[in-house]
C-alpha cells in the first residue's frame, strides 16, 4: 500500500478516536467552562446522540461520494474542529464546534470499512 495512504488513514484514525476519548476529562471541561458536570456531560451525550441518529442514514447518503474525496473532506472537518476547540472559551460555541464532526463520524467509519 502507498505510504501516503497509510499515513492519511493513521491521521484519520487518530482524529476519529480523539472525539470519543473526551469522557475522561469531563471534570476538567466543567472546571474550564465554569459549568456543572451535567452540562459538561452534554459534550459526550449530544455527540453520541447525533452519532447514533445520523449513523442510520448518512452513511448511505455519503456512499455516492468518491471515497478519497470524502475522506479528505471528513479529515479536514475533524482537524478544523479540533483546532478551533483549542481557542474557544465559550461553552455553547465549543459544543457546536464539537457536534459538527459527529455528522461525519459514522459515515467515515462505514466508508472506511467497505
Amino acid at each position: 500500500m502507498d505510504k501516503k495512504i497509510i499515513f492519511s488513514l493513521f491521521l484519520l484514525a487518530f482524529a476519529l478516536s480523539s472525539f470519543l476519548s473526551i469522557v475522561g476529562v469531563i471534570n476538567e471541561i466543567a472546571r474550564f467552562f465554569n459549568v456543572s458536570l451535567t452540562m459538561a456531560g452534554t459534550f459526550v451525550s449530544l455527540f453520541t446522540l447525533i452519532l447514533a441518529v445520523t449513523g442510520l442514514f448518512l452513511p448511505s447518503y455519503f456512499s455516492n461520494i468518491e471515497r478519497k474525496r470524502f475522506f479528505i473532506i471528513a479529515s479536514l472537518i475533524f482537524v478544523i474542529s479540533g483546532f478551533l476547540q483549542i481557542f474557544i472559551t465559550n461553552f455553547y460555541l465549543a459544543l457546536i464546534v464539537r457536534l459538527v464532526p459527529a455528522f461525519f463520524y459514522s459515515s467515515a467509519i462505514s466508508i472506511a470499512l467497505k
